[in-house]
């Protein structure tokens, strides 16, 4: 008798374990860091986690605060990405411990410029690149609670960069001119956040 409730205890455990993982269908919001896009050369980016009801789609929004990497230069990125949940199961149930893996798109854009005086004159340079692509992110979910979800991911991406033209000039003269160019290549992103569910 003992052993037949012991065991109708485990079951309830593993199943309140397992609809404890899953998560809610309400609106979720949460911060992140992390991203490994264009904007991440100008710092660590931090960001926006947003889950729109209804939509299945999980949505980024990563950015820099304008800053002073050296004297003189200052730099300032954003990314967005947009990713829809291929796989999603549980690792361990009991632990609300699950896994997912998507597929999305993912676009950056990011400024930076260059002012310092020399010799009485200012010298000064800026250039505008874009990147635009698609990525799978693979990743890991856990439920710390009902409405509170704590997410790690790794992804990788295949895109278009755009390397805007860039002059560098000293006291109205051009020192030296880069023309645009477009290039192709892959992208390795990773990210770890905390989402909330209202």
């Amino acid at each position: 008798m003992k052993k037949i409730v012991l065991v109708v205890a485990l079951v309830a455990f593993l199943g309140a374990g397992t609809a404890f993982a899953e998560k809610p269908t309400g609106l979720g919001i949460g911060v992140v860091a992390g991203y490994g896009g264009l904007g991440s050369s100008a710092g660590t980016p931090l960001g926006i986690s947003l889950k729109i009801p209804s939509v299945p789609l999980y949505w980024g929004l990563y950015f820099n605060l304008p800053m002073n990497l050296t004297k003189g230069y200052s730099a300032f990125g954003l990314g967005i990405t947009g990713d829809y949940m291929i796989l999603q199961g549980d690792l361990v149930s009991s632990m609300n411990l699950g896994y997912y893996l998507g597929a999305g798109v993912f676009f950056d854009i990011y400024f930076q410029s260059y002012k310092e005086t020399h010799l009485g004159s200012d010298v000064t340079g800026d250039r505008m690149d874009m990147a635009v692509g698609l990525r799978v992110p693979i990743g890991l979910t856990w439920m710390l609670a009902p409405a509170i979800e704590l997410f790690l991911d790794v992804g990788l991406g295949f895109g278009a960069q755009m390397q805007g033209e860039e002059e560098w000039k000293w006291g109205g003269s051009t020192l030296q001119k880069h023309e645009s160019k477009i290039e192709f290549g892959f992208y390795y992103t990773g990210s770890l956040g905390v989402r909330f569910y209202l």
